[in-house]
């Protein structure tokens, strides 16, 4: 089979996400139902003998179902949850275990720009995919996307109101 003549990195084409590594053959990765850590580790040694190319994005398995989740199952909860705390601008917000970043995008555009939002994942995958879903919708500047484990946070006590 002729090696894929693709350059490595990171990129996106219509709504679909991408990262390219190695080179050889193309071996195309597809999220389906498979988390990406279950075959992350598995990339540096797939890149020795192949172009692997894994895709995502929001429209494509698992990040899909978290967006589609938070779009219709949770959100009108946390609409409620917002609107009873009172939220006041100036105030920070702290979201983990963000996924796909569907809440965080959501507090942006209620916000208006009015709140620090912080969303915190341990999942490198679903944060890049997070923030190319911000990037598109115009929404990274308005949300700092952090890689956290939220039993180890890298924030001092108080630093965030809600």
């Amino acid at each position: 089979m002729t090696p894929a003549p693709l350059p490595e990195g990171d990129g996106e084409f219509a709504g679909i996400s991408y990262r390219i590594s190695g080179s050889g053959p193309p071996l195309v990765l597809l999220p389906l139902a498979l988390a990406p850590t279950q075959w992350d580790a598995l990339l540096p040694v797939l890149s020795q003998s192949y172009c692997t190319v894994v895709l995502g994005g929001a429209n494509l398995g698992f990040v899909a179902r978290l967006e589609e989740r938070g779009r219709t199952g949770y959100l009108p909860m946390v609409e409620r949850l917002i609107e009873r705390i009172e939220l006041r601008p100036g105030e920070k917000i702290l979201d983990l275990g963000c996924g796909s970043g569907v809440y965080d995008r959501w507090l942006a555009r209620y916000t208006c720009g009015a709140n620090r939002i912080v969303a915190v994942d341990m999942s490198p995958y679903l944060l890049r995919e997070a923030v190319a879903i911000a990037e598109s919708e115009e929404l990274k500047e308005a949300i700092e996307f952090r890689e956290g484990n939220a039993e180890n946070l890298p924030f001092p006590d108080t630093s965030f109101d809600v």
